[in-house]
C-alpha cells in the first residue's frame, strides 16, 4: 500500500509541476545507480538525473490468426491510434495514454473495442525490467471476404472476444558501451556507435474468452456451434543483436532477436449443449522480433519514430484460436528535459530503496 500511495503521489506531482518546472544544469549524483564510474561515458551521455517527458503517438494492439475448416482468419481489434505520455526520471517510466473515439461509420463496419494497457518499465545501466498487463475486448474478422461476401469495408464482429495478458520482460546487454536507456527510456544518449548482444527473458499469462456468438455483415447475433476457451502460460528464453548507428545527434537503431520456450494451455471445447470437453496442451513455440528506430537526442530536446514486429507460432496446429499471435506497431514521439521537482526526486529515491531489483 505504501508503494501505491507513493506511486499515485509521483504521478500527481510530475503532472502539476510540468507547467512549472524549468530546467538547469544538473551535477552526477554519486551513487551506484547512476555514477559516472559506472558508464562508458566516452560513448554514453548521462541525463538520468533529469525529468523527461515525452508524447509519442502509435498503434500497438495484438491481433491472432486462428484456423479454420474454410481457412485461417485474421482476428484485430478496432483500434487505430492511442496518444500516451510517457514520463522518465533515473530508472522508472510510467505512462499514461488515452485512446480516442471512432465515429459511428467505422464502429458500424468493424464493431466497439475496449482496450486497456498498463505499462511499467524499470531502465538501469545494463538490466531493463517490464511488465504490463493488456485487457482488450471486442474484435473484428479482418479477412472476412475470404469466408464470405461482405459489402464494402463491413466484417465480421466478435463483440464478446475479450483477451487478458500479462506479461514480464527481463533483458541484460553484454556491451558497456551499448546504452539500453538511450533507445527505451532516452535518459541517455549513444554518443559513438555501438552494439552489443542482448539476451532476454519473456513471459505471458493469457486468458481468451467469447469465441461463442458473432454479429454477421448485417449485425444480426448468431452462436457458434464449436467454439473454445483459453487459458495458459508460456515462458521463453531470446537472444538477439542490437546495434546504434550515430552521427553527430542522430541515430538508427535495429535489433533483430529470435526466441524458442514452452506454452501451456488449458483448453475448454464448447458446443451448442455447452462444455463438451477439456484437455490440456503442450508445445514448444517460436518467435521473432525485429525492430527499427530512429532520432534525435541534444541536451535538452529529443524525437523519434519506431516501428518493430513480433510473430510467434506454436510448435504444431492446435484445435485452439491463438495458433499464431501476431504484434506490428509504430511510434513516433517528441521530449523535453527539465530538471525535476524536489518532490519528484525524494519519491523515485524511496521507490528505488524499496525495489531490490539488480542495477548493474
Amino acid at each position: 500500500m505504501k508503494f501505491m500511495r507513493r506511486l499515485s503521489f509521483l504521478l500527481f506531482v510530475l503532472v502539476s509541476n510540468f507547467c512549472f518546472a524549468q530546467r538547469d544544469n544538473l551535477r552526477s549524483v554519486d551513487s551506484l545507480l547512476f555514477s559516472p564510474s559506472n558508464r562508458d561515458t566516452i560513448y554514453i551521455k548521462d541525463y538520468s538525473n533529469q525529468l523527461n517527458i515525452n508524447f509519442n503517438v502509435s498503434n500497438e494492439y495484438n491481433s491472432y490468426f486462428i484456423p479454420t475448416t474454410e481457412g485461417t482468419g485474421l482476428l484485430k481489434p478496432n483500434i487505430n491510434v492511442r496518444y500516451a505520455v510517457d514520463f522518465n526520471y533515473k530508472f522508472l517510466t510510467i505512462r499514461l495514454g488515452v485512446r480516442p473515439k471512432f465515429g459511428e461509420k467505422t464502429t458500424n463496419e468493424k464493431g466497439e473495442s475496449e482496450y486497456f494497457r498498463f505499462r511499467l518499465q524499470f531502465t538501469f545501466i545494463n538490466w531493463a525490467h517490464v511488465w504490463e498487463y493488456n485487457r482488450t475486448k471486442g474484435y473484428y474478422l479482418s479477412n472476412s471476404d475470404s469466408f464470405i461476401s461482405t459489402p464494402a469495408d463491413a466484417r465480421l464482429q466478435f463483440p464478446n472476444l475479450t483477451t487478458h495478458i500479462f506479461m514480464g520482460q527481463t533483458y541484460r546487454k553484454l556491451n558497456s558501451k551499448y546504452s539500453i536507456q538511450a533507445i527505451q527510456s532516452q535518459t541517455t544518449a549513444q554518443l559513438k556507435s555501438a552494439g552489443t548482444w542482448m539476451p532476454s527473458i519473456n513471459y505471458w499469462v493469457y486468458n481468451y474468452d467469447g469465441f461463442g456468438n458473432y454479429l454477421d455483415v448485417d449485425g444480426n447475433s448468431s452462436q457458434r456451434q464449436d467454439y473454445n476457451a483459453l487459458n495458459g502460460f508460456s515462458i521463453m528464453p531470446y537472444m538477439g543483436y542490437h546495434y546504434t548507428f550515430v552521427v553527430k545527434k542522430f541515430y538508427f537503431n535495429s535489433y533483430i532477436d529470435a526466441g524458442m520456450g514452452y506454452d501451456y494451455t488449458y483448453i475448454k471445447k464448447y458446443n451448442e449443449e455447452g462444455l463438451n470437453n477439456s484437455y490440456v496442451e503442450n508445445d514448444f513455440i517460436y518467435s521473432s522480433k525485429f525492430g527499427i528506430n530512429l532520432g534525435y537526442n541534444s541536451k535538452t530536446f529529443f524525437a523519434g519514430a519506431s516501428t518493430n514486429s513480433r510473430l510467434i507460432s506454436y510448435g504444431r496446429d492446435r484445435n485452439g484460436e491463438n495458433r499464431v499471435a501476431k504484434n506490428i506497431a509504430f511510434n513516433v514521439f517528441i521530449g523535453y528535459r527539465f530538471r525535476p521537482p524536489k518532490a519528484v526526486r525524494n519519491t523515485v529515491d524511496k521507490i528505488g530503496d524499496k525495489i531490490p531489483l539488480i542495477s548493474n
